[in-house]
């Protein structure tokens, strides 16, 4: 018990949560120290920089590929007004916004990797996670 209450004292994890929030949230903006990661033994910071590269790569890249196609298929609407194609590219649209992006996806991580075989995303399956049994 009194290891638990001078861990709880070194971390601040015996003030009220709105204190704790606050204290956190003032290091961020005055020290830049987003705090310590016990899982993976580091700055958070430093994982967050580590990890910024490629994240704002994959943003960008899903970005101007949507945009491009969006235009493509925005175009070829505008300019077959009614027709066949029109239509399905509204309807595409429509059920697009509608789906949230998580479900979309996890569907598209499912369909890639347990039905067409593909490999999983780097980073998307940690050691000793069994992998999923395929049919």
């Amino acid at each position: 018990e009194a290891a638990a209450n001078q861990y709880r004292a070194i971390y601040g994890l015996d003030k009220p949560v709105w204190e704790q929030y606050v204290i956190w949230v003032k290091g961020i903006v005055t020290e830049g120290k987003f705090g310590y990661s016990f899982a993976y033994k580091k700055d958070v910071g430093e994982l967050i920089w580590e990890r910024l590269p490629r994240t704002l790569f994959l943003a960008l890249s899903a970005h101007f590929i949507s945009t491009f196609f969006g235009l493509l298929i925005g175009i070829y609407a505008a300019t077959h007004k009614y027709s066949l194609g029109d239509n399905l590219a509204a309807v595409l649209a429509f059920i697009g916004t509608s789906i949230p992006r998580f479900f979309m996806a996890l569907v598209l991580m499912y369909a890639m990797v347990i039905e067409w075989k593909m490999p999983a995303p780097a980073g998307a399956r940690r050691s000793g996670c069994p992998r999923p049994a395929s049919a």
